[in-house]
């Protein structure tokens, strides 16, 4: 799929106002400085939010397009499969995995690796893309 700016932003954009919702949803959780995971953060603006009200943040994004955008304002981004990546054990408040669990090659290896690197009472948030829901134009494939 080709990777235009205009997509590029406005997933971007979507994702943004996705941490606007997840903030307000779980408002009594970020209440105090939280150390984020986003696998498969796409072009961070997610990340962007949380890292705005002051929370750590971190991110893997395999593709490159999306890498370079999200590096642009965030550093600790990793251009790779979360699979591929070793973060220190007990380190992670939050994970989230916001429409990228489709793309996952071996869930069972995420799922231990996500037990590794988050703390004991640590929330694991995930979503999937779906009607009618994060629709981005020429972005939206049903095989999802």
């Amino acid at each position: 799929m080709f990777l235009n700016k205009k997509i590029i932003t406005n997933n971007f954009q979507l994702s943004y106002k996705n941490g606007i919702y997840l903030n307000k949803k779980f408002n009594n959780y970020f209440q105090k400085k939280r150390t984020i995971l986003d696998i498969g953060c796409g072009t961070a603006g997610l990340l962007k939010y949380f890292n705005k009200l002051g929370h750590i943040t971190y991110g893997n994004e395999p593709n490159k397009n999306y890498y370079k955008f999200a590096k642009k304002f965030l550093k600790n981004i990793k251009n790779d499969n979360f699979e591929n990546l070793d973060y220190k054990k007990n380190f992670f408040d939050v994970v989230f995995i916001m429409g990228s669990i489709e793309h996952i090659h071996n869930p069972q290896l995420v799922i231990n690796k996500i037990n590794r690197v988050t703390k004991k009472n640590a929330i694991l948030i995930i979503d999937t893309k779906g009607y009618p829901s994060n629709i981005l134009n020429n972005y939206f494939n049903f095989n999802h």
